[in-house]
């Protein structure tokens, strides 16, 4: 209980960093997806899941038990990911 609360304290810490700057939220199968903009992630309001907006106008639902990290992405991107390969 005590990991999945800090990741979600990790989350919304980047969600209300000052600028915003994006953020990628690495998951345990490997995946990935970059948060663009606050507005792209939205929390459960009993924080065990989250959801994140992809470029195709489409929600991914995520566990927060599923999330392994937050990091800020490699400069330089122009895209957002949908999906690490590995």
């Amino acid at each position: 209980m005590a990991k999945t609360r800090g990741m979600m304290d990790e989350i919304v810490t980047a969600l209300h960093a000052e600028p915003f700057e994006r953020f990628e939220v690495h998951l345990v199968d490997n995946r990935s997806y970059i948060v663009d903009h606050p507005d792209f992630l939205s929390r459960s309001p009993d924080n065990s899941m989250i959801s994140i907006w992809t470029d195709e106008s489409v929600s991914v639902r995520i566990p927060i038990e599923h999330v392994t990290s937050v990091t800020s992405p490699i400069i330089g991107s122009g895209r957002r990911k949908k999906k690490r390969a590995g």
